[in-house]
Formats: C-alpha cells, sequence, structure tokens
C-alpha cells in the first residue's frame, strides 16, 4: 500500500471514532436528560444546550432525532436570537419560548439545504427547542401553549 493511501485510510479510521465517540457521547447524555412536558401532557425528552459551545454545536453533524426527542437551547436572558442550519442532516422544527416557558413562535420545516439563511423568532425568547421537523403538528404544539421543565427521576 502506497504511503498516500496509508495516510487516507488513517484519516478516515480518525474520523469514524471520532464520530462515534461523539455519538456515543450525545446518546449517554439524552437517557439522563430532562423532559418538557407539554400543556396537553406530551413530552418531549431534550438534551441541554446552555453553554456557548454546546450552543454553538447544537444539532450539527447528528444524523437524526427520535420522535418526541429534541435539544433545548437555554440563555442568560431573553432576545432574538439567529439559527441557521449549518451540517445540519435533517430538517427541523424550531420552537421559541419565552422566560415564563410559553411558546411565542414557531418555524417549521427548516431544511438544511437553507443554510445559510437565518431563523428568528418575532420576538424575544430565552428558550429555544428544536425537534424533528413535523413534530411540532404532532405533538399540537401551538403559540401560546404553556410548557415546563422537569427532571428525570
Amino acid at each position: 500500500m502506497s504511503k498516500g493511501r496509508k495516510h487516507f485510510l488513517l484519516i478516515g479510521i480518525g474520523i469514524i471514532v471520532v464520530t462515534a465517540c461523539f455519538l456515543t457521547w450525545r446518546s449517554q447524555r439524552t437517557n439522563n436528560n430532562p423532559i418538557i412536558v407539554l400543556s396537553n401532557g406530551a413530552t418531549v425528552q431534550v438534551t441541554i444546550a446552555d453553554t456557548d459551545d454546546e450552543r454553538q454545536q447544537g444539532l450539527s453533524g447528528m444524523p437524526s432525532l427520535q420522535h418526541n426527542h429534541g435539544m433545548l437551547f437555554i440563555f442568560d436572558q431573553s432576545d432574538v436570537y439567529r439559527f441557521w442550519m449549518k451540517d445540519m442532516l435533517f430538517p427541523i422544527d424550531i420552537i421559541w419560548i419565552d422566560s415564563d416557558w410559553r411558546v411565542i413562535d414557531i418555524t417549521e420545516n427548516i431544511s438544511p439545504d437553507t443554510y445559510p439563511e437565518l431563523f428568528s423568532p418575532q420576538s424575544p425568547a430565552q428558550h429555544v427547542l428544536e425537534v424533528p421537523a413535523g413534530n411540532t403538528k404532532q405533538l399540537n404544539i401551538v403559540i401560546g401553549d404553556q410548557l415546563e421543565l422537569l427532571q428525570n427521576l
């Protein structure tokens, strides 16, 4: 095997190992994470993104999300936060939530090919919930719904 092919093979193996470790870490985090209870009693298990690094990474590079699972972005204060679909591999719905845990806006079925377009709420939000595209309709989430964040027991 030529030196160039060996180098290419080692890089490929390294990428596979790093990706597997990342997906395992994400899976383990999700298993112990909080649940959002919707006003209609439905639930969404969430991974919390509450640091700058976690919020910047978001769901980028993740192959998919299960139904009734999502990522909850928690900010220190309300603002008009902008989100994009950089490095996303599947479409999502974005649910914008105020400081009182009330749904204030919803952006549905955002495709990865919309990047670099930016998405933001109509008014300031303090929390943002990303779920697989279509989950908002399936879970009957509407503007004005009151949400509650519970820790898993």
